[in-house]
């Protein structure tokens, strides 16, 4: 694999170190790498790995400087054949895409740190197809302050060369001849801190200066190296002198910008700081204290590793540091005995070992550059596929992310054009050329040069929402079939449809459609029921969510950390929504009626089987105000949990013991992850869907329901293995088949279209 690097520069800095380390690993993976910046002091490091650099000025957002780099970056690009642009700080990003639009390259993006953040700057930030971080908070924050989208961001790690960072740097020539220059007593009891020294990172080492004459009171012999360079470092330096001159001989060294951190991190007892140079001076072997300018966590150990890990060893969000804290930690690891902080630097190193290693940090930059297909976005699509799309219902939006993976997976070629609301933001996320779904002139122009279209998931075929929903699918449908275009249905539900007419009207599109895939038997029985024959066009599969892949449970991690999660207790899924028929079709209970009932069964359920209600808003505009209202009056421990993507609510689910509720991908997610499910009838195709996965029968909500409800739940918990058993089996068999539906759309376009390959 061919891969282009634009960072600002290569000079010595956290981000620049993962650049280098990404680099290299990626090299031994056999890629050829090439890194564009504006030069530094890594420079010498690249080339002794292999890794070809080019300059250019990323390094400053003057007018002349960034028209440099872009028609730069334009010619490299074109003439290097990169399978991807991987950019690593905000103006490369910012070229990057806009050459992306262009020239549709395959494009991924690195968060490092929290960026500012501005109106002007949340429209400039570019993130690419998909965006890489270094931790689950700097994920969120980009899904807070910029809009991205979940699924579009991936958590890697800050990946450590161990080889070149090991315990025997304390043996190699270059630390002694290091330990010299420095003027370093024999025997003296060393502390290391290594960070830039600008005023936004240089606390730590003026807390250290401030303690010096304290710990050398208390020990003895301690010598504080001060590593790194920067804005601030006249200050410092200023500050250490002081402390010498009172003491007579030098206790603080602040000793510059060095590239030989290995050696500074081996001259140390113990180390001192945050981020990279704290997993660095873990995988030398030694103890340390994780403290920097956005907080303090104190001496690493096996309690407070997880919160580290949270924040890639940068303490965001907790307290800030205080002398007197740092003074506490370090007089206690100066106490212990040498064996005892041999140990902990060996316990250190095997955390380095099992989570931080690079070759681990350029597979996991590998998986999402093979995740990527080549995107061209100013080509017209061949298939061109239409669906409740862009109106942030979760189970919609995961179907299109579903369909576009199985095609992508048939055909990593095959462009694809989606008609969507909000055509923008559709566009961000799943990087796929998207129009107005009701700009009709522009879908008849892309029909003329589609090779087919695809009615794609759900239920579009029905009246229990709308008349005028039906007419538009099936107009959309017609203006395929005008144009010659072939048409096939993807993993549909057809109904319910109530109105003769409407039943007339889909009849007779349906007749015209080349291939139809439906997801539960019921669906097949309608087709027969409206006069469309069954034969070899029409073929059962399965939903498109049971291609789902679940969100890692690091994430899950993450998400649940900041509710009210508790990891001791057990809790079910429950999914509800606003619903106009309620009170007004077929003597179904009224609003008031069917809450009052829900509050019944969740408190039954948790009085039955100890589970609490975890209130999931599937579709946050019309979700939230139920579960709002519900949540008001649950169990204390219960909690609402909005904005979750398909993924991270399939990971959820693996966790829950019962899924209970309305909306009909709820029911599928729980099955695809072996979770019982009870269902809240609201629609004929929860009904079918439960039948055909070999779930319970759903409830209707035409009587009181919350004892069978309780009981039902009550039951299942009691056999909850045998559950999960028959529900892996028919998740096996539903999987295969939802995977069929892309391989048959190729088919329809290769029996309509001989010039067509896959």
């Amino acid at each position: 694999m061919k891969i282009l690097m634009p960072t600002m520069s290569m000079d010595i800095g956290g981000a620049e170190t993962h650049v280098l380390e990404l680099s290299r690993a990626l090299v031994r993976a056999g890629c050829q790498v090439t890194v564009i910046s504006c030069g530094g002091a890594f420079l010498p490091a690249l080339a002794e790995a292999g890794v070809e650099h080019v300059t250019l000025p990323l390094n400053t957002k003057r007018p002349a400087a960034l028209l440099k780099s872009y028609f730069g970056l334009r010619r490299l690009i074109r003439a290097g054949g990169y399978d991807i642009v991987h950019a690593h700080a905000r103006i490369p990003a910012f070229l990057c895409g806009l050459l992306h639009r262009q020239m549709g390259f395959r494009f991924v993006t690195s968060a490092h740190a929290h960026f500012k953040v501005n109106a002007w700057l949340r429209t400039a930030s570019d993130w690419g197809e998909r965006t890489i971080t270094i931790s689950d908070d700097l994920k969120q924050y980009l899904i807070d302050e910029y809009a991205v989208p979940a699924d579009n961001i991936s958590t890697t790690i800050n990946g450590i060369d161990m080889a070149r960072f090991s315990p025997a740097a304390a043996d190699a020539p270059g630390t002694a001849a290091l330990a010299e220059e420095l003027g370093l007593r024999p025997g003296s009891r060393r502390i290391v801190f290594v960070s830039r020294m600008d005023t936004d990172c240089s606390m730590v080492a003026e807390q250290l200066i401030e303690i010096a004459p304290a710990l050398r009171e208390r020990f003895g012999d301690v010598e504080i190296i001060l590593v790194g360079g920067g804005s601030d470092f006249g200050r410092i330096s200023a500050l250490a002198e002081e402390v010498n001159t009172a003491a007579g001989l030098r206790v603080v060294h602040p000793v510059g910008r060095r590239t030989d951190i290995e050696h500074c991190l081996a001259l140390g007892d113990i180390f001192v700081g945050v981020s990279r140079a704290t997993l660095e001076a873990m995988s030398v072997g030694r103890p340390v204290v994780v403290a920097g300018n956005e907080g303090w966590l104190g001496t690493l150990t096996e309690e407070n590793l997880s919160a580290a890990m949270d924040t890639n060893f940068c303490c965001r969000g907790f307290d800030l540091p205080r002398t007197d804290w740092l003074l506490r930690d370090l007089s206690a690891l100066l106490a212990a005995s040498p064996e005892e902080r041999t140990a902990i630097g060996a316990r250190n190193r095997e955390i380095i070992h099992r989570h931080y290693s690079a070759d681990r940090m350029a597979a996991d930059c590998l998986e999402v550059y093979r995740s990527l297909t080549p995107f061209a976005p100013y080509r017209r699509g061949e298939v061109l596929i239409s669906g409740y799309y862009g109106f942030g219902n979760i189970g919609d939006d995961s179907l299109l992310a579903c369909i576009l993976e199985s095609l992508r997976a048939e055909n990593p070629d095959l462009t694809v054009t989606v008609l969507a609301k909000n055509p923008r933001a559709m566009r961000e996320r799943f990087a796929v050329r998207c129009i107005n779904r009701i700009n009709l002139p522009a879908i008849a122009r892309e029909m003329r040069h589609a090779r087919l279209l695809i009615s794609g998931g759900g239920s579009l075929l029905q009246d229990n929402t709308s008349t005028k929903s039906l007419i538009y699918y099936l107009s959309i449908i017609r203006m395929a079939k005008r144009r010659g275009l072939p048409v096939m249905l993807y993993a549909n539900g057809i109904g319910p449809l109530y109105r003769p007419a409407n039943r007339e009207r889909a009849a007779e599109v349906l007749r015209e459609i080349d291939r139809i895939t439906l997801r539960d038997p019921d669906s097949v029985a309608e087709l027969t029921a409206m006069g469309v024959p069954v034969d070899g066009r029409v073929t059962l599969t399965a939903d498109p969510a049971f291609t789902l892949t679940p969100a890692p449970g690091a994430r899950l991690d993450y998400i649940l950390a900041q509710t009210a999660y508790d990891p001791a207790r057990r809790y079910y899924a429950l999914s509800l929504r606003e619903w106009h028929m309620l009170g007004a079709a077929d003597g179904m209970l009224d609003r008031a009626a069917f809450e009052g009932e829900i509050r019944r069964t969740v408190t039954l359920i948790h009085e039955k089987t100890g589970l609490l209600p975890i209130f999931i808003p599937m579709q946050t505009d019309l979700d939230e105000p139920i579960c709002r209202r519900l949540l008001a009056d649950a169990p204390a421990g219960s909690f609402m949990l909005a904005h979750l993507t398909a993924p991270e609510l399939c990971a959820l689910l693996g966790r829950l013991d019962l899924a209970v509720g309305m909306r009909l991908h709820l029911m599928i997610y729980a099955t695809h992850m072996h979770v019982p499910a009870l269902g809240i009838s609201y629609d004929p195709k929860v009904d079918a869907f439960l039948d055909y996965a070999g779930q319970n029968a759903a409830i209707r909500p035409d009587h009181p329901f919350a004892e069978e409800l309780a009981e039902l739940a009550e039951q299942i918990c009691a056999e909850r293995e045998a559950w999960t058993a028959k529900l892996a089996g028919r998740d096996a068999e539903l999987s295969a088949l939802a995977h069929r539906n892309a391989a048959m759309a190729l088919d329809v376009i290769e029996k309509n279209d001989p010039n067509f390959r896959r």
